[in-house]
């Protein structure tokens, strides 16, 4: 079988893939700025991540921007 090895910067030298130490950081995303609706419902004040994700179910909506192609996504 073979292995796979990953530079570990914590120990200064290369060590099999899994053993490898990981910072241990945290990201934290802020809520999104209140915005006014420019489609379907002009006017309307989205005020947080949630009801931005909600009115854009609603409406039948995509994000554009943080999709990948469905050509370039893994099969397995």
């Amino acid at each position: 079988m073979r292995k796979t090895y990953v530079y570990c910067p914590e120990k200064h030298k290369m060590v099999e893939k899994g053993e490898e130490v990981r910072p241990k950081v945290h990201h934290v995303m802020p809520d999104i700025q209140p915005y006014q609706v420019v489609g379907p419902e002009y006017g309307k004040v989205i005020s947080s991540r949630s009801k931005h994700r909600e009115y854009l179910r609603s409406h039948g909506l995509v994000e554009v921007g943080d999709q990948k192609p469905k050509c370039l996504k893994n099969k397995h």
